[in-house]
């Protein structure tokens, strides 16, 4: 425990003076700004290549879930879903691709949006970057089952080829 009548205490918030000379984020000469360094350069490059990343496309699982959503909310701004509706949403995202926790999630940011949004669609380009943020779509992996299918197949083929090998 901290003893606060000691005049020194160990940790202190505390402003600069008001006149304390401010280091300019940029230098100025001649009514221009400096050329940036080749850091800054990259990092705005980086920032860039980010945003254009953040994008989704229009067959990415989760836009093509948003929307589906956007179509099933009734009441206008009121954004509801009814138990059965939210029921087939979540078999159409699993059988997408998508976790039933990251569809709960998108169904939340669409209703969110629409509640809350001043346009007309609750798809905008908000909800675009706010749905960059859960997780993709995995892609469908087969059954075990099929792959134990083909690999009996395959072993049963090798078998009748080795045996027409050796008796021929």
């Amino acid at each position: 425990m901290t003893d606060l009548s000691q005049p020194n205490p160990a940790l202190r918030l505390v402003r600069p003076p008001s006149d304390a000379p401010r280091r300019p984020l940029l230098r100025v000469e001649e009514g221009r700004p400096a050329p940036r360094s080749k850091t800054a350069a990259r990092a705005a490059e980086v920032a860039a290549e980010n945003k254009a990343a953040s994008t989704l496309s229009a067959s990415d699982a989760r836009w093509i879930f948003a929307v589906r959503v956007s179509e099933l909310l009734d009441g206008g701004k009121a954004g509801v879903l009814t138990p059965d509706r939210r029921q087939r949403l979540l078999r159409l995202a699993t059988n997408m691709g998508l976790r039933p926790f990251d569809a709960n999630l998108i169904i939340a940011i669409v209703q969110d949006e629409a509640r809350h949004g001043v346009s007309p669609s609750p798809l905008n380009t908000d909800t675009e970057q706010r749905l960059a943020l859960v997780r993709p779509a995995e892609h469908a992996r087969p059954s075990p089952w099929i792959s134990i299918a083909l690999a009996v197949l395959l072993a049963g083929l090798l078998f009748f080829a080795l045996v027409g090998w050796v008796v021929g």
